[in-house]
Order: structure tokens, then C-alpha cells, then sequence
């Protein structure tokens, strides 16, 4: 009797210990199957991958935040002030609508002489030459030129007002009625008789408009040897 409760009870033992071992293999199993993710090396790089990410602030196309906004800054066309964004054209020196390489420019000329739009080139011409030390030089001794000459003729006409450029002139002149050959030829001899060079001319005279008012020349001339000549355009 004795010896049948011993084994009964060494049985009992060991259905315990059976019974924990396989309680533990399926705790191991448990564990290993939906243990915490964080013990896993692989998880752990995972983790930490991610958290870089986050850190680098990683954009949908592959590039860190920082990249991204390099390669923005670089596709952005630099600022441009608006006052630059249409240039705006320079009129044209009026010089070069009155000469060409060789004389005067006739279509030009005999186009605005006989207008309003003379004087408007005349003081353009002047307004331009106080820009240029040269051609202010040279608009100061044809008018002295002038003025001098004609004050000791005996044609009775003065100078009104003149402006030169580098190579051309326009001047206005009022007095005594003449025909345009004649006032021509004591233009070309006044500067002959001074040493300046009026190398061409056009002129236009205009009546009195009454008997009592003077008569009225207006006149390019070249002032260089080169442009000796009077061009059709």
C-alpha cells in the first residue's frame, strides 16, 4: 500500500513537470511569435531608420528637406526689378537723321525744313551738343563766325539762332529778301573768310508774310570735309 502511494505520487510529479515544460515551450512559442518587437535587432534598425527619416524630413521624391529646398532654390529663375524687365529705347541722336557717310540727307531735311518740326530738330540738335564738349565747342564757333560776318556785309541778314553737332549745323537767319542762291553763296563765303569749313548746304527762304516783316532762311550745312556732298535718301 505504501509502495503504490509513492508511485501514484512520482506519476503526479511528473505530470507536472510535463505539464510545465510544455507550458513553457508554449510560452517560448507565444513569445517568439508576438513578443516585443523592440528586443528584435532587426526592428530596433527599423526603428531607428524611421527615425531618421523623420529627423531628415524626407520628402515623397527621395530628397531631405534640406536637398529639396537646395534643388528648389536652384529651379527658381533669380528676382528681376520691374524697372529692368523692358528696356526702353533711346531716341535716336538727331544728327544721324540729317548726315550720312558722304553729306546731307535730303529726304529728311526737305521733309521737316519747311514745318514747325525744324525748330524741334534745332533745339534737340542744341540740347545734344551741351552733352558733347566738342560739339558744344564747335556750335560756339560757327555762331561767333557767322554772327561776325554777317554784321559787317551789306546783305542786311543776322542769325537767329543756330546748334551744331560734331559734323552738321542748323541755323535760322531773318533779314533782307534774297533768293536762295545768293543767301547760299554768302553762307559757303563766310566761313571761307574766317577758315571754318561749310563743306555743303541746304537752304530755304521764305518770304516776308507781310511787306513790313523780314524774310526768313533756315539752313543745314555740313562742317566735315568728309561730307561734302548732298544725298538722296
Amino acid at each position: 500500500m505504501h509502495k503504490t502511494k509513492v508511485i501514484f505520487a512520482l506519476t503526479i510529479v511528473a505530470a507536472i513537470a510535463i505539464i510545465y515544460t510544455f507550458a513553457t515551450d508554449i510560452r517560448g512559442v507565444r513569445t517568439t511569435l508576438f513578443g516585443a518587437q523592440t528586443d528584435s535587432p532587426l526592428n530596433t534598425e527599423s526603428s531607428v531608420s524611421a527615425g531618421e527619416d523623420r529627423q531628415s524630413g524626407s520628402t515623397d521624391n527621395g530628397l531631405s528637406s534640406s536637398a529639396a529646398k537646395t534643388k528648389a532654390s536652384e529651379n527658381v529663375a533669380p528676382a528681376t526689378s520691374s524697372a529692368h524687365s523692358t528696356p526702353t529705347e533711346r531716341p535716336r541722336p538727331v544728327e544721324s537723321l540729317l548726315v550720312s557717310p558722304g553729306g546731307l540727307k535730303t529726304g529728311y531735311i526737305n521733309a521737316i525744313i519747311g514745318v514747325d518740326e525744324f525748330d524741334r530738330v534745332l533745339d534737340r540738335l542744341r540740347t545734344e551738343s551741351y552733352t558733347d564738349p566738342d560739339a558744344t565747342q564747335i556750335s560756339k564757333l560757327y555762331e561767333e563766325i557767322l554772327r561776325s560776318s554777317l554784321k559787317s556785309s551789306d546783305t542786311g541778314v543776322s542769325l537767329n539762332k543756330l546748334a551744331c553737332g560734331l559734323t552738321v549745323c542748323a541755323a535760322s537767319f531773318n533779314g533782307s529778301p534774297m533768293d536762295e542762291g545768293r543767301f547760299t553763296t554768302m553762307l559757303l563765303g563766310a566761313g571761307s573768310e574766317r577758315g571754318v569749313g561749310i563743306y555743303s548746304a541746304i537752304v530755304r527762304a521764305f518770304p516776308p508774310p507781310t511787306p513790313n516783316d523780314p524774310a526768313t532762311y533756315r539752313v543745314f550745312f555740313s562742317t566735315d570735309r568728309n561730307n561734302n556732298t548732298i544725298t538722296v535718301d
